[in-house]
């Protein structure tokens, strides 16, 4: 899976908002407010990437239970699927 270009971030404080431009407008016209993980994965997936490759790199970088990291990844992976930004 692949996120659609054109996303901008930007760090205001202790979060990133995200606004899409270019190819991303075309299916999203919001803003995307996350920390530094969610935006960690949302830059993984400028590249073609699967979940659990996702899953793999933050476990490798946290100390944190791989499962809790899985289940973490899925649910912002599925809040991404919902605004429709994922080419899969």
């Amino acid at each position: 899976m692949k996120i659609k270009a054109g996303l901008i971030s930007h760090k205001i404080g202790e979060q990133y908002v995200t606004a899409a431009s270019g190819e991303a407008e075309n299916v999203f016209n919001g803003m995307l407010r996350s920390n530094d993980t969610a935006t960690q994965i949302l830059q993984m997936l400028e590249h073609e990437i699967s979940e659990e490759q996702i899953v793999d790199q933050l476990y490798a970088q946290y100390d944190a239970p791989r499962e809790a990291i899985a289940a973490d990844v899925h649910q912002i992976i599925e809040q991404i699927r919902l605004t429709g930004l994922l080419d899969e």
